[in-house]
């Protein structure tokens, strides 16, 4: 038996694997990556370089992905998570395997004496602090719960991780390695961000010019999408009027589009689908093919739906009130006051697009009372014919509103946005409904305060 059948031996018994499927014998969270026997050439050269470098053939083990060994020289055991050493593996040509995990266990080793000064000291530790960005899967292969780090989830299906920035790799935070700290958890993740913020001269900025708008590619290796995610702070120059559609394709990329108008919107839109899901797809670490609309310090997810092998994204409903608003324009002037919000307002709606004659064009009265505090809103609107009041629940921006209105049961979400004409003291915008097949039905509406 040679060396390579003995340590597929030792591998069976390490990691064994569900028989007689293909794919089985790879875990799930790495089946996209590579194939069984990728996988375990990749592990051979692991135990074979602990078997022969690091530690006596008896001091490691595999459990649940988790590769524990002893080092021969200093105390204590080293933990290496196994799915990571495979995804910095595939960074390399074939040839070069057995280099890169030797050089990745050397440093995993001479990590754990760096970071034991930091994790007795935040003032030692601060300066290394900074957040990594995952999606829930990455969480799967993990020995220990998702509740066992220090986790933020700032982003809809994206969660940020506390982390130390050692030489060569991150240490993603356990909450109990924090106990000498006795910092709050809120002020470390302003610390990692802040630290994030100094490592802007070291992103790579280009753009994607296309017919009629621009595509802002933010690039780096390790900071790329941690970088992204303070979109607010780190990002405040691509937002536009009306935000910006955001891409988080793997952990070293982000794509933006700056939404200052309307009109190039659609191609804008099929151009950052398409670069997100090329990266995405092409990535040995990916993180996500969800796209996002950052507006008012929020991200809001765009829905996905596949269908056999074909991903469609549809626009999130406040966001297609904004697009669809024939008087768009960028909100101006000063806030309005709760006073002028809150009271009584009669307006009118009309039927638009989605609609048939006799319906089309003609218009339905409504009366709306409002109750507005720190530009928030909330009240009650009675249309024309109605038998039940409708709850209204909204916002406005400088002199933009935008509000829904749910009607009786059974009747779907309308979404309001409109702006204010201080000479009429009125609103004036577009109504949307959007059905669950797709289909769209608007119109415009209008409303002064009594």
């Amino acid at each position: 038996m040679n060396v390579l059948q003995r340590l597929s031996a030792i591998i069976r018994r390490l990691y064994p694997a569900t028989p007689k499927k293909a794919g089985n014998e790879v875990p799930t969270e790495l089946s996209h990556l590579l194939n069984p026997e990728e996988y375990e050439v990749i592990l051979s050269h692991s135990l074979k370089y602990l078997s022969t470098n690091i530690a006596l053939r008896r001091s490691f083990r595999m459990d649940k992905g988790q590769l524990t060994f002893v080092p021969k020289e200093g105390p204590g055991e080293v933990n290496l998570q196994f799915h990571q050493l495979v995804r910095h593996t595939l960074g390399y040509p074939t040839n070069q395997w057995p280099k890169a995990i030797g050089e990745y266990i050397d440093q995993l080793t001479l990590d754990r004496f760096r970071l034991a000064p930091l994790l007795a000291s935040f003032d030692e530790a601060k300066s290394y602090l900074t957040i990594r960005v995952h999606n829930r899967q990455m969480y799967t292969p993990f020995p220990l719960k998702m509740e066992s780090y220090v986790i933020k989830s700032p982003i809809p299906e994206l969660y940020t991780a506390l982390s130390i920035d050692l030489p060569e790799r991150f240490h993603v935070l356990q909450k109990k390695e924090l106990k000498d700290w006795d910092i709050d958890e809120d002020e470390l993740f302003w610390t990692a961000q802040a630290n994030l913020s100094d490592q802007w001269e070291k992103i790579e900025i280009t753009q994607e010019v296309g017919d009629g708008f621009t595509i802002i590619s933010l690039h780096h290796q390790d900071y790329g999408a941690a970088f992204g995610i303070d979109f607010a702070n780190n990002c405040a120059e691509w937002i536009g009027s009306i935000g910006a559609m955001v891409a988080y394709p793997t952990k070293s990329q982000v794509y933006i589009f700056p939404m200052r108008d309307t009109v190039s919107f659609n191609k804008a839109f099929s151009k950052l689908a398409e670069l997100t899901n090329l990266a995405y797809n092409d990535s040995h670490q990916p993180l996500s093919n969800n796209i996002y609309w950052f507006h008012r310090n929020t991200f809001e997810l765009f829905p996905k739906n596949m269908e056999e092998d074909t991903l469609s994204y549809s626009i999130p409903f406040r966001l297609l009130a904004y697009l669809k608003t024939p008087t768009f324009r960028k909100p101006q002037g000063a806030e309005l006051k709760d006073s002028i919000l809150s009271g009584e307002w009669e307006g009118y709606f009309e039927f638009g697009m989605g609609y048939s004659r006799p319906l089309i064009g003609t218009r339905k009265s409504f009366s709306l009372t409002l109750k507005a505090k720190g530009r928030q809103l909330e009240g009650c609107c009675m249309d024309e014919g109605g038998k039940d009041a409708a709850g209204v629940w909204g916002f406005v921006d400088k002199d933009l509103i935008s509000f829904i209105k749910k009607p009786e049961v059974g009747a779907g979400v309308i979404h309001y946005t409109g702006f204010f004409e201080p000479e009429e003291a009125s609103f004036t915008g577009t109504w949307i409904i959007e059905g669950g097949d797709g289909s769209l039905q608007s119109g415009s509406w209008s409303m002064v305060k009594l």
